[in-house]
């Protein structure tokens, strides 16, 4: 009895830290996206970034290394913290408006290269950042702009998931998606096919089409991985950046984190990899 007691708990214990841990890879990747579209300044993402690394290396050393578990109820509750701290760093009015507008950009040539936006849609998008450009270039008032590009990010946004597609440019776009996941780890075998077995039957219906996107994206982030191709994906974007002095030898503390991973076969290992990629994927 008591063999059976000890097992259960350790099993929820590990299920727990599960939990958390995919709520630290979501947590990364809300502070990733803050940074790409300039809604966080650098200034507040290093700081946010330093709390989030010195939190999960606590964590982990309590959820991994030894630790009772115990703790998980207080982990969640500073993440909680975190995540409020990261909306008020998004949401107040420090914005860098260059990151700002090249980042509408990149979404407006993408979404017309994916097949989310129609030429038509993509064109009218582009005229209102060329506006809004010619502003910040001419020293407009940074909270007006800041309101604007607030405006016209939501707009393209709204654009890039309504049900004015290209079906073909976006069937291909998918099938690139789950190449990708394959071969980074972000998916399974299982996830794969059944997301290939969706594509092969997916006619021109926006509203399906729209909907496979979405379950390509979950597929992608729900912490499910192919360990081996996810370890050997991650160990080719570290090696790219050994010997960078940058990120205060964060690429070196990484790339130890990941053979540990790879060489104990730790029983977490898949989801403490989709949170370091998420880390990494913030630091090139």
């Amino acid at each position: 009895m008591t063999s059976i007691k000890n097992t259960t708990a350790r099993s929820g214990n590990s299920m727990s830290s599960n939990r958390l841990e995919g709520r630290f890879a979501a947590e990364q990747r809300k502070l990733n996206r803050g940074v790409a579209r300039g809604t966080i300044t650098q200034g507040e993402a290093s700081k946010l970034q330093s709390k989030m690394d010195d939190l999960h290396k606590r964590f982990s050393a309590d959820a991994f290394e030894g630790g009772s578990g115990k703790g998980a109820a207080n982990f969640a509750r500073e993440l909680k913290a975190f995540g409020s701290e990261r909306k008020g760093a998004a949401g107040n009015d420090e914005v860098d408006l260059n990151q700002r507008s090249s980042n509408i950009d990149k979404r407006i040539e993408n979404g017309l290269k994916n097949g989310a936006l129609t030429e038509q849609e993509a064109s009218a998008l582009k005229e209102k950042s060329e506006a809004l450009k010619k502003e910040l270039a001419a020293g407009g008032d940074p909270k007006e702009l800041a309101a604007k590009f607030k405006a016209l990010s939501k707009e393209v946004r709204a654009e890039r998931h309504d049900n004015e597609l290209d079906p073909a440019r976006r069937k291909e776009n998918f099938q690139k998606r789950i190449d990708k996941g394959i071969a980074d780890g972000s998916l399974t075998e299982q996830e794969a096919a059944s997301l290939k077995e969706k594509l092969g039957a997916l006619g021109d219906d926006p509203s399906a089409i729209n909907a496979l996107s979405k379950d390509i994206w979950k597929s992608r982030h729900n912490g499910q991985v192919d360990t081996a191709k996810m370890g050997t994906a991650l160990q080719d974007k570290l090696s790219s950046k050994e010997g960078q002095a940058t990120q205060g030898g964060q690429f070196a503390e990484l790339q130890a984190q990941l053979q540990q991973l790879m060489q104990t076969g730790a029983m977490n290992a898949s989801v403490r990899m989709n949170t370091m990629r998420e880390r990494l994927n913030g630091m090139i």
